[in-house]
């Protein structure tokens, strides 16, 4: 916790976009981890994983709560970016919630946490071409939008 403690809450964070949120993944996750009799050889890539599943189950419960099915959420997130559209204006945050939760997630993996495309594949459950495929369609499009502003 001590080593990746503050990488995983702003993984979480990006996943579940509320702090007390992130912050019940990550306690979920390393609290499951604790009570593992052995930890796996690549811990870093499973502690990723196991806030990431911790960060949707929650997400999950609160669309439970909520009355709306995930489904319908999921698919929304995917058509409109995952949060409303506003002035980037440069900033990190702003511009990384324009793209949709599987291209700004795999971004985060790969740029900020420094996971190669094998462990974004293993943390994220999908392929590595998948994962590359997403992480060059996410910048091609935060690419796309520095330039506008530029312009």
């Amino acid at each position: 916790y001590e080593k990746h403690g503050q990488a995983l809450y702003h993984y979480a964070l990006t996943l579940t976009r509320h702090p007390a949120a992130a912050e019940d993944a990550v306690h979920t996750a390393i609290c499951g981890l604790l009570r593992r009799p052995v930890l796996p050889r690549s811990l870093k890539p499973f502690a990723y994983r196991c806030v990431r599943n911790a960060a949707m189950d929650g997400r999950r419960r609160e669309r439970r709560r909520e009355g709306v099915a995930l489904d319908a959420w999921v698919e929304a997130d995917a058509v409109d970016g995952g949060s409303p559209p506003g002035p980037a204006g440069g900033d990190l945050e702003n511009l990384l919630g324009l793209l949709c939760l599987a291209e700004r997630e795999v971004i985060i993996l790969k740029i900020l946490e420094g996971l190669t495309f094998k462990e974004i594949a293993r943390v994220c459950g999908i392929s590595i071409n998948t994962a590359a495929s997403r992480y060059r369609r996410g910048l091609g499009k935060l690419r796309q939008k520095l330039e506008e502003e530029v312009s």
